[in-house]
C-alpha cells in the first residue's frame, strides 16, 4: 500500500496500515529520540571509567600515565592490567557515543529558524512536554506542532 508521509508528505510504500512516516523521517525521529538516552549512557560510562581508573591508583604496576611498568605475574598486576583494559574500552565506547551526540547537535544546528531549533532541542534533547514547550515559546499547541513538523521535514531533506 502507498501512503503519504505525515512529515515530508512524500509517498512511501508500506505493508502496514499503522505506518505514518517514510524511512527517512523515521530515521530522523529515531536519532533525535536517542539523544537523552545517549547522554545518560555517556555519564554512566564516565562513572565506570573513573571507577576502573581509580582502582589503578594504588597499583605499583601502573604508572601515572596508565602504562604497565613491569611484567610481574602476581594477581595484583593481572587485576591492574584488566582494569586498565576495561578503562580504555569504556573510553572508546564513550568516544563513539559523544560522536553520535555531536552529530545530532550538528543536525539540529542546521535548522535556520530559531523557533524550530528550540522546539527540537526542548522536546528531544531536554525532554520537555509539548505543553511546556508551548509556554516556553509562547505559541499555541497547534502552531508548535506545525513548527515541529516543519523542522522535521527540513531535517529529513538534509540527510
Amino acid at each position: 500500500m502507498t501512503k503519504n508521509c505525515l512529515i515530508c508528505e512524500n509517498d512511501f510504500h508500506t505493508e502496514y496500515k499503522h505506518h505514518k512516516y517514510c524511512a527517512k523521517c523515521q530515521e530522523i525521529k529515531y536519532e533525535l529520540k536517542q539523544y537523552a538516552g545517549l547522554k545518560k549512557e555517556v555519564k554512566q560510562l564516565e562513572a565506570l571509567s573513573t571507577e576502573f581508573y581509580d582502582s589503578l591508583g594504588s597499583s605499583p604496576y601502573i604508572d601515572a600515565s596508565g602504562i604497565r611498568t613491569n611484567q610481574i605475574s602476581d594477581p595484583t598486576a593481572v587485576y591492574a592490567d584488566q582494569a586498565l583494559k576495561m578503562h580504555r574500552q569504556l573510553l572508546k565506547k564513550k568516544g563513539a557515543l559523544v560522536s553520535r551526540l555531536k552529530n545530532i547537535e550538528a543536525l539540529v544546528d542546521k535548522l535556520e529558524d530559531s523557533n524550530e531549533r528550540q522546539i527540537i532541542r526542548e522536546y528531544y534533547i531536554n525532554g520537555k512536554t509539548w505543553e511546556e514547550i508551548c509556554v516556553i515559546i509562547n505559541y499555541a499547541w497547534a502552531h508548535t506542532h506545525r513548527l515541529h513538523k516543519s523542522a522535521l521535514k527540513k531535517l529529513s531533506q538534509q540527510i
